[in-house]
């Protein structure tokens, strides 16, 4: 990451426009080879999240700290980078029934040929039972943020990937994305990157038939 790139720049370039959440849970850290490019990435497969809400993306990296030994007059001996900081991101994406099947839930579809009444309660034959596990919204893998006023995705090859239910917005129900960027220093990969886009995928996919 150049030293260039402020935290204000960083946060404003990740979700400074028009952004949706991209997860590829396919694609883990092992994956990972000194020759792997964006490229095995993107063909894992990214799921959508949903839209980046308003006001809520925060760019939560700690900056490097320099430490420096001084003689007893204040003279600088030397100085060196205890801690080369990190990089991490959150956000609030909308709640719904993908975005819970995506950080972790389970669809679990009924084989019954007609609607099924246990205990006073009617269940149709076709309802499609969603279940939620504690730890279910816990990832280690890909993801990225993609940006389509810019055309462009952030993305961290390894991550360290939470989701939660945040408190409740005006009624909408909402979750947490928060992730830590897990360090990724190869060939063709970095711990951040960004990557331009020639087209916007949303709108291509609208288009094909």
């Amino acid at each position: 990451m150049p030293n260039t790139l402020s935290k204000i720049d960083i946060e404003s370039r990740i979700f400074g426009g028009y952004g949706r959440v991209i997860i590829f849970k396919n694609f883990t850290p092992d994956m990972v080879t000194s020759t792997t490019t964006y490229k095995e990435i993107f063909e894992s497969g990214g799921q959508d999240c949903g839209k980046v809400i308003e006001g809520s993306g925060s760019w939560d990296g700690d900056d490097s700290e320099i430490t420096t030994v001084k003689s007893t007059r204040g003279e600088v001996i030397r100085s060196f980078i205890s801690s080369a900081g990190t990089h991490a991101w959150s956000c609030r994406v909308p709640h719904s029934a993908e975005t819970v099947v995506v950080a972790g839930g389970r669809v679990h579809t009924l084989a019954e040929t007609a609607d099924v009444t246990v205990g006073g309660l009617k269940v149709a034959k076709d309802a499609k039972i969603l279940g939620i596990n504690p730890g279910d919204g816990d990832f280690k893998c890909a993801i990225g943020v993609l940006n389509l006023e810019l055309n462009e995705i952030e993305l961290n090859p390894r991550a360290t990937i939470s989701f939660s239910r945040a408190t409740d917005d005006e009624d909408t129900r909402e979750y947490n994305i928060k992730v830590v960027a897990d360090s990724c220093e190869t060939t063709n990969l970095d711990t951040t990157m960004f990557i331009p886009l020639a087209e916007n995928p949303f709108e291509v996919a609208a288009t094909e038939p």
